[in-house]
């Protein structure tokens, strides 16, 4: 998929973009000491994403919380979910999620160390996510984690080669 083909109308909204505006990363070696963990955006079992090559990825950098210190990083890619193919924001934090115990759920991902990495690592690639794995998650009530409580959901795992 090449970025220089995309219109700036089949762009899609980011999620919360009202409320926490996002900025297109023009520097992509910011991101590496970037790593923040947010779920929005994360793979679904049974999508197909196909992903431009670095140079010509779109990535869009937006504030965790109002207010908050925290960033998530997110890349444009073609998805395929459900037989439908479009564009959609892939949140680059999802690889490197950790579960309740905060072991790393996609290990190869989250030993790279940074956005940037994880980036650079799906340049240029069409992953097919087949898999999932069940994990106890923290439970979060209004934002806030409530210790001690865990939901158990099934995280889709992205392929790493």
């Amino acid at each position: 998929m090449k970025m220089s083909e995309v219109k700036p109308e089949q762009i899609p909204a980011l999620f919360g973009e009202s409320a926490r505006p996002s900025t297109i990363v023009t520097d992509k070696s910011t991101l590496l000491n970037e790593g923040g963990n947010f779920d929005g955006g994360s793979a679904m079992k049974g999508d197909t994403w196909d992903f431009p090559t670095f140079d010509e990825m779109l990535i869009r950098k937006q504030v965790t919380r109002p207010q908050g210190n925290n960033y998530s990083f997110f890349v444009l890619a073609e998805c395929t979910r459900n037989n439908k193919k479009q564009l959609k924001w892939f949140n680059l934090g999802s690889l490197a999620r950790q579960d309740a115990n905060r072991d790393a759920i996609m290990q190869e991902w989250y030993d790279l160390g940074n956005v940037y990495a994880r980036a650079e690592k799906l340049s240029g690639r069409k992953i097919s996510i087949t898999a999932e794995k069940s994990c106890e998650m923290p439970h979060f009530e209004n934002g806030v984690r409530v210790e001690g409580v865990t939901d158990t959901r099934n995280i889709a795992i992205v392929p790493f080669s």
